[in-house]
């Protein structure tokens, strides 16, 4: 048969044993157990339900917790299932199960386990009332110690359910933190618009590489890209559309790079390609690129829209630092821009 609970809370067969042998119950309580529902349990059932939860009625701590007449009837059904099985059966998974799955339904609402603890006292006292006093000595006192030992038991384990279920909680919460750390960095990373890296991923970037392309001597190049007469296409159409034209080149020009090659927003209609290539082979990526954005128009709502590109491209020298690159690859941008 499968226990879910006793799964959840690692409760195998030896886990059981071990809890049975810290608690000193035994073979011979089965025997005890059976007396304590005949003699205590069966007969006085009704009355000590009755007056738990007067007892919880009585104190404000319980009052959330027992809302309206139905509640309470309700929590009093599930009562005397509890007390009717009461150390029936306490060494086999089934009983663990049960008193697993009735710990972490209190734990679902939300009841405290300090209080859960004292409503547990609160009924073993009820429940030692109950047992006669006529018996003999030795079997008053028999049931007595088994009945504070398997409350003890079901104590315990609804400690154990409320622990693992506020570690469960805590990993779940955990993870939530960190789904939305991850979903935050990425939105602190990304141009909202073009969904390429914004300005200070793609400087960071740049700053990242040229460290290792000096460390290892290997190639690095820096290509501005400008979108010439966006401004016009804003002022004819509108900026929607001029946003929506945007967006549609940068993800044309994104699908002309590999992993060498990191694209970025610098700011407005400009970009940045940090790219692993040598120089020519940047220079012919360049031209790639302006090549297929001015032979393609973009159809963008009900327009056919044919824009052009200019770029500027500097090599990285081992002198230079993020404002002197930028300076240089602005000033080709231009100088580019000036003989068309």
């Amino acid at each position: 048969m499968h226990y879910q609970h006793c799964e959840a809370f690692g409760f195998n067969t030896e886990n059981i044993k071990k809890r049975i042998r810290l608690l000193e119950l035994s073979e011979k309580d089965a025997s005890t157990s059976t007396l304590m529902q005949q003699i205590v349990i069966e007969p006085n059932a009704a009355p000590i339900i009755n007056k738990f939860y007067t007892f919880l009625g009585n104190h404000k701590e319980f009052i959330s917790y027992l809302s309206s007449d139905d509640i309470i009837s309700r929590l009093k059904k599930t009562q005397l299932l509890y007390l009717n099985t009461l150390g029936m059966g306490f060494s086999e998974p089934e009983y663990f199960d049960l008193r697993l799955r009735i710990g972490v339904a209190h734990h679902r609402i939300g009841m405290p386990l300090n209080l859960y603890i004292c409503a547990y006292s609160k009924l073993l006292s009820l429940i030692l009332e109950q047992i006669p006093s006529e018996f003999e000595e030795k079997v008053v006192k028999s049931l007595q110690v088994f009945a504070t030992k398997i409350v003890n038991l079901d104590i315990s384990l609804a400690i154990d359910s409320y622990v693992e279920s506020n570690i469960e909680q805590l990993e779940t919460s955990i993870d939530n933190l960190e789904k939305k750390a991850k979903k935050l960095k990425r939105q602190s990373e990304i141009d909202p618009l073009t969904n390429i890296a914004n300005r200070m991923t793609i400087l960071g970037y740049l700053r990242h590489k040229m460290q290792k392309a000096k460390e290892k001597r290997t190639s690095l190049c820096l290509i501005m890209l400008d979108i010439n007469d966006l401004d016009k296409v804003n002022n004819s159409f509108g900026h929607l559309i001029g946003d929506l034209l945007l967006k549609s080149t940068l993800e044309k020009i994104n699908h002309m790079l590999e992993s060498k090659d990191k694209i970025g927003r610098y700011g407005g209609d400009e970009f940045l390609i940090v790219t692993s290539r040598n120089l020519d082979q940047a220079r012919s990526l360049s031209n790639s690129i302006l090549d297929e954005i001015a032979h393609n128009a973009f159809k963008i709502g009900e327009h056919q829209l044919n824009i052009s590109l200019a770029y500027g491209i500097t090599e990285f020298k081992a002198d230079d630092a993020v404002p002197t690159i930028l300076n240089r690859v602005d000033k080709e941008l231009i100088k580019n821009k000036n003989t068309k």
